[in-house]
């Protein structure tokens, strides 16, 4: 130690340098190794003794380092060991002439002052406290550097964040003195990068404490930040971007900015932390309007999200998600994000940590982007109720997007229905705090949900409230408005009457009584020249006139005025896309589709929003009248021709459309074979939720009957009600190709319809089948995130289809586990299909009768709501589980008791698989033939229709049945006299099962042929 000149003071670390590797290793966590050097940090509370017992450790390691050329002491003297505490070393490692030259300056020129009013800026506790340091400092130009004026405006603008900045200090004649030193020293240009760009982003966060002053140097600041944002990291680029946002307001100059910004964010967008992603998201979506050339970064950041979407705190999640929804139709790359943020979402509403701002803004994206990425509905049911646990603490602009967005996804999600009675308990008392903008979007969520009482007190308000509220107090939006010179003498009365000849007024819009129609021209600002501004657009309270300058930067306004309509044709495109996704009714998008289908402007974007927005209007579609439904050809034909030019996301929307609408737009379908066509050339670009909707869609498409196939091209014209388009078939390889590939990629939703969609695909595209296995290698690793829904679906899949690709059976016990708790919340379908799969596969994978016991128990309660299908299905399980699992034996009575109502409309494989089951339950559920009767007076009208299988079937369970239920006799002619003729085409099994059957009704002659076909095949 002596050796090593040990000294410690009270410093806030220890360095020590040159150390070997093997005492660096011993040194473990307290020798982190940083460019050659090892710093062991102090514990903060710890005394001389931790600080001595850590030496003994260093020079314990040193000593067990075996070296034969020297010892620890050589060594430390070769190597000039240094011990130092803090920052500073006992031998000095400015080298010998650097040294020389600063002792022999004048002390005046030392900047150790320089150093401690950096440190005491730093350590500043309040603003107060500030102001006092710097009241001196401030003007002393050789001593207050761009360092200290950096610290300085970031301190203020923690301050202000923190809420921490009284009245005395916003009128602090500081802020005046940082002005001036500010300007003095961009005059100089002695602003490095980071400092410019810290002094911009804490000017953004104090322009309104700063008032009048930021005036002078803000021009300056902004040019110093264009000329330096090649030098600027990272994190200063996202800040300065989101600065823009926040002084845009302030003084157009800060556009000026914009391109140099985006310029190198685009360059940089790799190494930016996930905050500074979400800020430059959040800025592109506010600035895109301003500024177009921000949206310039958008599609880096897209491609850029998904990988870090994972380490984003909530708010950041959130704000992606709501500039998702803001930058969709000039950006539409920031769509393929959308999935990857919806699944961290949900993650986070779930565990609680999304506030409520978050919440909401979240609701509001999923209004905005359900056509678009309807996958971004699977994050409603969450958000929704864990809304209802904070509603309370929402402010009026949380609640009114909430309540609109509800009145958006009521008929998609029916969940965000249970906030209705708490939104409208909240908004009812505050409606006179709305602004115009709240009270339109609440009165049109009130509309849509038919709260009458609701909308009669937001109707009374609107009509009284201005247009445009007054925004926060700034100096930098003060107009005062004055009479016209040039206005003629008889217009003085009318303008007295406003009251606004003797005060100033600091309003984003100035209201005009609705007694009369101020003319245009009325009102000048108090600027140096006197300018006209033209009113706004007018409403039951009157004319508002607007104060604000135009937010459409002049070199984007000059070109727009000189240009004719018909030479600036993208303002048309906006339009028409925002009218599009704004249509309230089927009626009203068909009427708009008839006026634009055939114009130029209507192009491949305008196809997929009106495709989209069609297949939410799917229920209202059949009402509508026989003239706006002459268009759907038309729009066909529109589809045909710009099936090509849709990109991925438009295509895998038009043919997930196309699907839902088959039934209630046959005509929709003269489009699918083009659609289909383009698949293959764009499968490679699609994201894994495109994938999925395309091959959900052509499941739904797709024709079971080979021997319709080659008649359909032509049957899909002529046949208004037919339902299949197997064109879509050829795009089908493509896409089980690209399914493996980008599984990693894919939410739950999207690997559930891939599996049910292989199932229904794998006859007519037996190419489907090369997916299956990696799906189901997927499938455990997502079931713990899987709604009901899903996990019935891909159950059912697996199912169906084990028998082609056994590979399948090993998600079938993961999804066994699952099931049991997801139960309360299914549907009827969903709980038969699950009944079902586990009838199927329970000899193969027996794991999946762990859910029989809680699907059993459930059915009873849900079998009101179930349909002819969902009731054969679960009797037809519940006779094949009866020895597997004991406990299904408890649904069969329910299941009885609601046969008989609705065994009109089964069709003859229902029929069939009922009577089958009632003849193998009767033993162990006797209730079960509660439902013969009814079956047995049905099948004779039905039995025309019957394969051969259920013949055999049918008859031998009439002849199970026969001592019980009496009524079967009247089946037996029917069916005896269909089997005649079909012998030959009967199973080996059916062969048998019909022959002991027409033994017990002494049919002798058809068990004669029986018998004889029988012995035929043996020999």
């Amino acid at each position: 130690v002596a050796l090593c000149r040990l000294r410690f003071v009270h410093r806030p670390a220890m360095r020590i340098s040159v150390l070997s590797s093997k005492a660096s290793r011993c040194l473990g966590a307290y020798a982190p190794l940083v460019k050659g050097q090892i710093d062991i940090q102090k514990r903060k509370g710890k005394g001389k003794a931790h600080q001595w017992m850590l030496m003994a450790v260093l020079l314990a390691g040193c000593c067990l380092h075996i070296d034969p050329e020297t010892n620890f002491c050589a060594k430390a003297a070769s190597s000039r060991l240094a011990v130092t505490l803090g920052h500073r070393s006992f031998r000095c490692h400015i080298p010998r002439g650097v040294r020389e030259r600063r002792r022999q300056q004048d002390r005046s020129q030392d900047d150790g002052e320089a150093r401690r009013l950096t440190a005491q800026i730093t350590k500043a506790g309040s603003a107060s406290e500030l102001f006092a340091l710097l009241e001196k400092p401030v003007t002393n130009a050789a001593l207050f550097n761009s360092f200290h004026i950096s610290a300085a405006m970031t301190k203020l603008a923690r301050f202000k964040k923190r809420r921490q900045l009284c009245q005395a200090d916003v009128s602090s004649p500081v802020w005046a003195q940082l002005s001036i030193r500010m300007r003095d020293m961009l005059q100089q240009d002695l602003l490095p990068p980071r400092e410019a760009a810290n002094v911009f982003y804490a000017a953004g966060e104090l322009y309104q404490e700063m008032g009048q002053h930021l005036t002078t140097v803000l021009p300056l600041l902004c040019e110093s930040v264009r000329k330096k944002a090649a030098g600027m990291a990272e994190q200063a680029l996202s800040n300065c971007l989101l600065a823009v946002v926040k002084l845009v307001d302030v003084s157009r100059d800060v556009l000026t900015v914009v391109p140099a910004l985006t310029m190198h964010i685009s360059a940089k967008v790799e190494d930016m932390t996930t905050q500074g992603l979400s800020n430059c998201l959040l800025a592109a979506a506010k600035l895109q309007d301003a500024s177009p050339e921000v949206l310039d970064i958008v599609p880096a950041l897209a491609k850029c999200l998904p990988d870090k979407v994972g380490d984003m705190i909530p708010q950041a999640l959130s704000n992606s998600l709501w500039a998702a929804a803001k930058l969709q139709d000039r950006a539409p790359e920031m769509l393929d994000a959308v999935p990857a943020l919806v699944k961290h979402i949900v993650y986070k509403v779930e565990v609680g940590h999304m506030d409520p701002q978050g919440l909401s803004n979240c609701l509001w994206a999923a209004a905005r982007l359900q056509y678009s990425v309807p996958m971004v509905l699977e994050a409603v049911p969450t958000i929704a109720r864990r809304m209802q646990e904070i509603v309370d603490s929402m402010n009026m602009q949380d609640l009114s997007n909430n309540f609109w967005a509800v009145g958006e996804l009521n008929e998609v999600e029916p969940e965000v229905l249970t906030l209705v009675p708490m939104l409208i308990g909240r908004i009812r008392p505050q409606i006179k705090r709305l602004r115009m903008d709240q009270l339109s979007m609440s009165l049109k969520a009130a509309r849509q949900l038919g709260e009458e009482m609701l909308l009669a007190k937001l109707q009374a308000a609107h009509a009284f409230t201005p247009l445009v509220h007054p925004g926060p107090p700034c100096a930098l939006r003060e107009h005062v408005c004055n009479l016209d010179p040039e206005l003629d003498d008889e217009m003085r009365p009318i303008t007295s009457l406003t009251g606004l000849l003797e005060f100033g007024v600091r309003l984003n819009a100035i209201p005009l009584p609705s007694m009369f129609r101020a003319p245009k021209a009325l009102f000048v600002t108090n600027s140096q020249r006197l300018e006209r501004i033209c009113p706004g657009a007018a409403s039951r309270a009157g004319y508002r006139i607007p104060v604000r300058k135009c937010k459409i930067p002049r070199q984007v306004r000059e070109p727009r005025r000189q240009a004719p309509n018909s030479a600036n044709p993208e303002r048309d495109v906006r339009v028409l896309t925002s009218r599009i996704k704004k249509t309230g009714s089927a009626s009203e998008l068909l009427k708009l589709l008839g006026e634009n289908v055939n114009s130029k402007i209507f192009n491949e974007y305008h196809i997929s929003a009106t495709i989209a927005k069609l297949a939410r209007f799917k229920a209202s579609l059949r009402d509508a009248s026989t003239e706006l439904l002459a268009v759907i050809p038309v729009f066909s034909a529109r589809i045909q021709d710009k099936a090509k030019e849709l990109d991925p996301q438009g295509l895998a929307n038009c043919m997930w459309a196309a699907a839902e609408l088959q039934d209630v737009s046959p005509k929709l379908l003269d489009a699918v074979p083009a659609l289909a066509k383009s698949i293959p050339v764009m499968v490679k670009d699609m994201v894994p939720q495109g994938l999925s909707n395309c091959l959900w869609a052509a499941a739904k498409l797709q024709e079971a009957s080979p021997a319709v196939l080659i008649a359909v091209p032509a049957l899909a014209k002529r046949i208004p009600d037919k339902d299949a388009s197997p064109e879509v078939l050829d795009a089908v390889p493509a896409l089980a190709k690209c399914i493996s590939r980008k599984l990693q990629g894919m939410v739950p939703q999207g690997v559930s319809n891939c599996l049910w969609a292989a199932a229904k695909l794998k006859d007519a595209a037996p190419e489907v089948m090369n997916a299956v296995p990696a799906l189901a290698n997927y499938i455990p690793n997502q079931v713990q995130e899987m709604i009901p829904q899903h996990l019935s679906n891909c159950l059912w899949a697996a199912a169906t289809l084990y028998d082609g690709s056994p590979e399948v059976l090993s998600a079938v016990p993961a999804l066994g586990k699952c099931i049991p708790r997801a139960v309360e919340d299914m549907v009827p379908q969903a709980l038969s299909n699950c009944l079902w799969a586990a009838a199927k596969l329970q000899d193969t994978s027996p794991k999946v009768l762990d859910a029989v016991p809680v699907l059993a128990k459930r059915i009873p309660v849900m079998v009101k709501e179930m349909n002819p299908q969902d009731l054969s299905n679960s009797l037809w399980a519940a006779a094949k589980l009866q020895d597997a699992s004991p406990e299904v034996s408890d649904a069969v009575p329910a299941l009885a008791k609601r046969i008989p109502d609705k065994v009109d409309d089964m069709v003859p494989q229902a029929l069939s698989n009922c009577l089958w089951a009632a003849a193998m339950l009767q033993d162990s559920s006797p209730e079960v033939l509660m439902a013969v009767p009814a079956l047995a007076k049905r099948m004779p009208d039905k039995v025309e229709e019957m394969k051969p299988q259920h013949l055999s079937n049918n008859l031998w369970a009439a002849g199970k049945l026969k001592e019980s239920s009496p009524e079967v006799f009247a089946v037996v002619p029917g069916l005896v006299e269909r089997l005649r003729p079909i012998i030959s085409k009967l199973a080996p099994e059916g062969l048998l099962m019909s022959l002991w059957a027409a033994q017990q009704f002494g049919e002798d002659d058809l068990a004669a042929r029986l018998q004889e076909e029988l012995h035929r095949r043996q020999h």
